[in-house]
């Protein structure tokens, strides 16, 4: 029978060969004889992190630490699971605990550095906006439409989630606008409402993982040239109101997705919106001309349903843009119109616009976005 320290040494050398399942019974084997083995604890939760499962690598690496308080590599790991999961908070303090052992390490030093900088993209469910990355290409083609409006260019946003959104538009206003620009975020982050949403959204708000990473993600776009965000927690019912008219030059609505919430929103930002403004919104998949109306209104209180074709849409946002606008300019579920004097709007057109790519996403999102643009034909420049 092999002794402890032979199944420790073998499934170190399974979990550098790639074999995650066995490493992981001799592991456990290990461990059940060995808890107190700070090294098996570790080397469990860097394969744990390996395999995406972010919880249980922070389990094991704080039970290393538990055991060996002083090892900066448990608390270099540990922070790389936290930020993996939006724990910005935890990450940067065991950034810290690390450099407090070791205040020279240039290695822990740069990691902290780089996490601070970096814009979180990843939440409990996915990349955020992952299922669309075309959408953020016309957001910031929107903004190009408006390069020649006076500044402050204000920008007004309704439904932040974790700032995904809120990073294009900040890298739209430096390279497209060039000005002073102020965005306002409005958000409950998770103090009511997140029960509409699908479970994993729902859970991130409601932990309030979410905030935590739209908070890091507002101190980045802040720290651009030229830009201000401030974020308000409030549903768009309690803020909305409270605001000025006419005053922003464009306004995107991805709040609720119910009809009733998704029409008031709309209603509101015509109230808003200046002249020559923009209101635009995501997740109109389907406009209503493409559905059958009856249905529309027997799911005008879901959020996400499949049509009779199979499409997956938003029935209520649907409805509430065409009782509001008739058919508007949409473009892979983005949709966008321009207000005009007398409060009018007519459809925008991208054929003369610049769009950046959201650099801020993974290149193989980016090459996605790329070939929706490509087979679109809508814009004129992608700038990448």
């Amino acid at each position: 029978m092999p002794s402890g320290e032979q199944i420790f040494n073998a499934a170190i050398e399974q979990q550098l060969g790639g074999n995650l399942g066995e490493a992981e019974r001799l592991y456990k084997i290990f461990l059940a004889d060995h808890p107190e083995r700070d090294d098996a604890h570790f080397g469990y939760g860097l394969l744990c992190l390996g395999d995406g499962r972010k919880e249980d690598a922070v389990r094991n690496f704080e039970r290393a630490l538990f055991l060996s308080p002083g090892n900066v590599d448990y608390w270099a790991n540990l922070a790389t699971a936290n930020f993996s999961m939006g724990r910005i908070a935890d990450a940067q303090y065991a950034h810290l605990r690390a450099l407090r052992i070791e205040p020279g390490n240039t290695e822990i030093k740069k990691l902290r550095e780089d996490f601070a900088a970096r814009p979180h993209m990843f939440g409990e469910g996915g990349i955020q906006s992952a299922h669309a990355p075309a959408r953020q290409v016309y957001m910031s083609a929107a903004v190009d439409l408006l390069k020649d409006t006076a500044a402050p260019l204000r920008i007004l946003e309704i439904g932040s989630y974790m700032g995904a959104s809120l990073q294009t538009w900040a890298d739209a206003a430096e390279r497209l606008y060039g000005a002073e620009t102020e965005i306002l975020c409005i958000d409950p982050w998770g103090d009511t409402g997140a029960a509409q949403y699908r479970d994993k959204v729902c859970g991130a708000l409601e932990s309030q993982v979410a905030y935590e990473i739209f908070r890091h993600n507002a101190k980045l776009a802040a720290a651009r040239p030229n830009i201000s965000v401030t974020g308000m927690r409030a549903t768009s019912r309690e803020a909305l109101p409270f605001l000025g008219e006419l005053r922003f030059q464009l306004i995107y609505v991805d709040g609720g997705h119910f009809y009733d919430d998704a029409l008031f929103d709309i209603t509101e930002c015509h109230r808003l919106l200046a002249p020559g403004g923009i209101m635009c919104g995501d997740d109109l998949e389907l406009q209503a001309h493409q559905c059958d109306y009856d249905f529309l209104q027997a799911n005008k209180a879901a959020d996400f349903i499949a049509g009779d074709d199979g499409t997956e849409f938003h029935p209520g946002v649907t409805l509430a843009v065409a009782e509001f606008f008739g058919k508007v300019s949409a473009f892979n579920g983005f949709w966008a119109m321009r207000k005009l004097e007398g409060g009018a709007y007519a459809a925008v057109d991208f054929k003369n616009a610049r769009g950046l790519l959201p650099v801020h996403w993974p290149g193989n999102l980016q090459r996605l976005a790329r070939d929706q643009i490509a087979e679109n034909q809508s814009l004129d420049t992608l700038v990448a």
